[in-house]
């Protein structure tokens, strides 16, 4: 079956549970949602919509990091430049959680098999990309 004959039926319960899922208790997302149904849409149509909703799930999550990130520094209202500073707070957290992966990994390297050379430069220069 092709991609395009798939993307014209209609659309499947399966699509329909995954959108109420996204849509949470979000009343104008429901509303959208009802009304994109009673249309009768495609399965592609379906899929663009959870696009969005994806999309807009991740934007609210980002959101919430960068707000609770300032709050726990004071800032209540946070300015363009308080929010960039969040992020780079928040990005500086995600690297070092991967480091310290990173270093869990070449720590747990029995000793009667000792880091390669090969593998320790490799550590290296992987440390040194994700601190640039």
């Amino acid at each position: 079956m092709d991609l395009h004959k798939l993307a014209s039926n209609p659309v499947g319960i399966d699509q329909i549970s995954r959108a109420r899922e996204l849509c949470g208790q979000s009343e104008s997302l429901n509303a959208t949602l009802d009304a994109l149904l009673r249309t009768k849409p495609t399965r592609g149509q379906m899929l663009d919509f959870l696009e969005e909703l994806n999309k807009s799930g991740k934007q609210e999550a980002f959101e919430e990091e960068m707000s609770r990130i300032c709050e726990a520094v004071g800032i209540l209202e946070p300015s363009p430049q308080d929010k960039l500073m969040a992020m780079q707070v928040g990005m500086l957290r995600e690297q070092n959680e991967m480091l310290q992966h990173i270093a869990r990994c070449v720590g747990s390297i029995p000793k009667d098999k000792p880091l390669s050379f090969t593998g320790a430069v490799g550590a290296v220069i992987l440390g040194n990309m994700l601190t640039r």
